[in-house]
């Protein structure tokens, strides 16, 4: 399924987080490869392309090519920085079992960081669906 966008426009000054995209990301098992680094995020078949996908049997997401992955504790901080540092700090190859309400925090490999406010997360037997607001930063250095 195609990510569906919201915005494009960038909402920041030069000097900190620009935001590049937000919408709705839908992730609907390990085949749904997405490039977060596109504006929107596109789907992908390139294993060394990829940033996020789902799982076969767990309504969970998994990283590719270098991205990190953390799920912020409740109430937690969540603007950009707060969510470059947890993917920074604590993040890791994948998620454990997500539900709505969860706040997942993604560092690409190319220095981008996207947030996923969990809307639905579905477990099926061979193809779980997340589904995310999703909003990716452009983060200076």
């Amino acid at each position: 399924m195609t990510p569906t966008p919201t915005t494009a426009a960038p909402s920041a000054t030069a000097s900190g987080p620009v935001q590049r995209w937000s919408g709705t990301l839908t992730l609907e098992g390990p085949r749904a490869l997405r490039d977060l680094d596109t504006v929107p995020p596109s789907a992908t078949t390139r294993d060394d392309l990829y940033d996020v996908r789902g799982d076969w049997l767990k309504p969970i997401i998994q990283t590719g090519s270098g991205a990190q992955v953390a799920v912020l504790d409740p109430g937690t901080r969540s603007d950009a920085r707060a969510c470059q540092e947890a993917a920074s700090a604590s993040g890791g190859a994948q998620t454990e079992t997500l539900h709505a309400g969860d706040v997942v925090c993604v560092a690409t490999a190319q220095g981008r960081v996207a947030k996923l406010v969990i809307r639905t997360a579905t477990q099926t037997s061979t193809r779980p669906r997340v589904v995310a607001t999703t909003t990716i930063w452009e983060v200076p250095r």
